[in-house]
């Protein structure tokens, strides 16, 4: 102890503040995790039985003791970072790929809205089938450059201590910013089509477009296309592979492209990000549910197929990580769905009661005619008193929702907590 003291404090050495222990015993381990997690561990025991502050021989430092993680998932050369840089570190990258989602967003909503006036012009279907495939991938790139720089930035500049710690970085990146990315763009929609084209449903022409063109592209561009057609390994296999010279190099570009890395991460943000938008979105789109259900079908077979046959083994994910899914996101995104619930339903009564009331003649004929949904002579929407009073009722329905969730929410977030 005395050697290592003079080393550290003879300025020739940095000491990273970490520390690796074995135990021969278990309840040993645990004993030592108790004793420095408690208040015991600021003082220190001599050889006589003394106690003296620990902290004058550790530079006013408090130590912190926790179970390590597998020696082959710490990144040794990265514990020489101090927290601060880490910190900075952390909160350039954050910036980086804010800027990024920014500008996913301006293409999402550029293309979200080429298809409204920009397919109107259109002559054919096969303009208008090329134009639709075009404005789709355009949203989709959108998304992509997060997926693509995520994983870069994390682990050639942010410096993480562990294989774990970097896997819930990139993960809560990719989730937060492409949940933004269709959360603004389909905002911006609400707004512009208000100001623009003031119709009884102006939103759904671009707004929920978007949100089902997000849902259909993860479906099958992300979740098909890039998940499990694997282009990393087709690109290695096919123009690498038969560049490499000697057959230690061939198994090199070979190993390299099956391992998993974050896979178990990227899979699991594109699950999260899916239930999310649906459970913002599907009270206002309930076709959400569906193309979510069909998302969690593929996406079984698909985990399968590469964990089995294609990847090798991922490193062991943080409980943190799932933790973070089912404790935080998941109820933080039923609330979500309980008032985006109210605030949809609340703005379509404010349609129903804009429109002017039906007369009796009216609704006569109308109901004989139009299969009960009421017209006037003009073609414009009328209401009766009983629309009315479905739109009440939905609407309280709606609130006794989110009052009722709602304490259960708050009362397992507590429990949980």
């Amino acid at each position: 102890d005395e050697k290592i003291l003079r080393m550290v404090r003879s300025g020739k050495y940095h000491c990273p503040g970490f520390a690796f222990v074995t135990f021969n015993e278990e309840s040993a381990a645990t004993r030592c995790l108790q004793l420095l997690n408690s208040d015991e561990s600021a003082h220190r025991m001599l050889p006589t039985g003394e106690l003296v502050p620990a902290a004058a021989e550790l530079g006013n430092a408090r130590l912190r003791g926790e179970r390590p993680p597998e020696p082959e998932e710490v990144y040794w050369d990265q514990l020489q970072f101090k927290h601060p840089e880490l910190v900075r570190r952390q909160v350039i990258a954050i910036s980086l790929m804010m800027c990024v989602a920014l500008a996913g967003t301006v293409i999402i909503s550029f293309a979200n809205y080429g298809m409204g006036p920009v397919m109107a012009s259109a002559n054919s279907l096969a303009s208008r089938i090329g134009l639709q495939v075009v404005f789709t991938l355009l949203i989709i790139l959108g998304n992509i450059f997060i997926f693509i720089l995520t994983p870069i930035v994390a682990h050639r500049y942010e410096r993480h201590y562990t294989f774990g710690g970097k896997e819930l970085s990139c993960f809560t990146k990719m989730v937060s910013f492409q949940v933004f990315n269709t959360v603004v763009a389909s905002t911006v929609f609400y707004f512009f089509s208000s100001f623009f084209e003031p119709t009884r449903h102006s939103w759904y022409e671009y707004g929920s477009s978007m949100v089902l063109n997000v849902l259909i592209g993860d479906i099958f561009v992300i979740n098909l296309g890039i998940d499990f057609g694997q282009p990393g390994q087709l690109i290695t296999k096919y123009l690498q592979a038969p560049t490499a010279r000697t057959q230690r190099e061939l198994n090199t570009m070979v190993t390299s492209s099956r391992t998993a890395d974050i896979y178990l991460a990227f899979r699991l943000q594109l699950v999260v990000k899916i239930v999310v938008i649906c459970l913002i979105y599907s009270s206002a789109i309930p076709v959400c549910y569906l193309l979510t259900a069909f998302f969690m079908l593929l996406a079984m077979w698909i985990d399968r197929y590469n964990l089995l046959r294609r990847l090798a083994p991922p490193p062991r994910s943080p409980d943190a990580l799932v933790s973070l899914v089912l404790g935080k996101i998941f109820p933080a995104a039923i609330a979500i769905h309980l008032a985006c619930t109210v605030m949809y339903y609340t703005f379509q009564r404010g349609v129903v009661y804009s429109d002017p009331l039906c007369s009796a003649a009216t609704e006569t004929l109308v109901t004989k005619f139009t299969g009960g949904l009421p017209v006037l002579a003009d073609g414009t929407r009328c209401q009766t008193m009983w629309t009315l009073l479905q739109a009440d009722t939905s609407v309280a329905i709606c609130w006794a929702a989110l009052l009722i969730y709602g304490a259960f929410l708050m009362y397992f977030m507590r429990r949980e907590a």
